[in-house]
């Protein structure tokens, strides 16, 4: 499924499929196993929606007359879970799926949606880190070739494990530790730092794959660690005080910045408009 016709076409033979699967009846399918977290449904998007209900269909093994009824949404790139929602209607429908259709369902249930929903459920930007480290483990199970195709484009989108990203999440660790040695290391960066108003150029570290810890996804020792700017505001000396006196996770005083780019989608659309009024001035 590599190759497309266009924004809402695949050349492939499941991508072929897609269109017009919602018409198709269900079939007796074969349950797979989905761990999706808890999560209020009225926060939801009606594509989010779906999806969580026909992951919990296929995970149960049943499939409902609600479901057969719901539309999977209009296939198009722009829409990152009507590809999702329509692969999965045509698992159900499919009275002997592909290995190729079968690996794209596994994938979809046992790491992408579980990662989509626990972003929604845990969206601040101290959790971006634990997010990325979280993916990654999730699909160690599938044969390397296939970790080939997603360990390259994980690595262009590595930002999480930028030491300053990374340093926000160690520091709302649950381990005292971790958190200790988070504060540790901003103060150190912020004594060997450059001066604050030079521009710093950010770069994405190289992602360790074999990382048990998603402290680990980044070797410190290589890369130039930078003070996590969203921090500013904190001195040092508070930075210990908070540690020392163990301050609980839920009271560090965060500006409110999502974890995950769907949240701030819009606002990329509007800067982008914006900004081609005054290309040139």
């Amino acid at each position: 499924e590599r190759k497309s016709f266009g924004p809402s076409s695949y050349a492939g033979d499941i991508g072929r499929n897609l269109k017009g699967c919602e018409k198709l009846q269900f079939v007796t399918f074969n349950s797979i196993e989905c761990d999706l977290p808890c999560i209020d449904p009225t926060n939801l998007s009606c594509d989010q929606k779906r999806l969580f209900d026909i992951c919990t269909a296929i995970s149960s093994g049943v499939g409902s007359s609600d479901l057969l009824k719901r539309q999977p949404g209009t296939l198009n790139y722009v829409r990152w879970l009507t590809t999702p929602n329509r692969i999965l209607r045509l698992y159900i429908s499919t009275s002997d799926p592909s290995n190729e259709l079968i690996t794209l369902v596994v994938f979809f249930l046992r790491v992408y949606a579980p990662s989509w929903f626990r972003i929604e459920v845990h969206h601040s930007i101290k959790d971006g880190a634990r997010h990325l480290w979280h993916f990654i483990s999730s699909y160690r199970f599938l044969p390397k070739k296939y970790g080939d195709i997603i360990e390259p484009v994980i690595s262009r989108n590595a930002y999480f494990a930028a030491p300053e990203n990374m340093l926000l999440a160690m520091l709302t660790d649950e381990r005292f530790h971790i958190r200790t040695l988070a504060a540790r290391r901003i103060i150190k960066t912020r004594e060997i730092g450059p001066d604050g108003n030079a521009i710093l150029r950010f770069v994405i570290p190289a992602v360790n794959f074999r990382a048990t810890d998603y402290v680990d996804l980044t070797d410190w020792q290589a890369c130039n660690a930078t003070p996590p700017t969203v921090l500013r505001h904190i001195s040092c000396h508070e930075l210990l005080k908070i540690i020392q006196e163990d301050v609980p996770m839920d009271c560090w005083d965060f500006i409110k910045f999502p974890s995950h780019t769907q949240a701030v989608k819009r606002i990329v659309k509007f800067v982008t408009e914006a900004s081609r009024k005054i290309v040139g001035q």
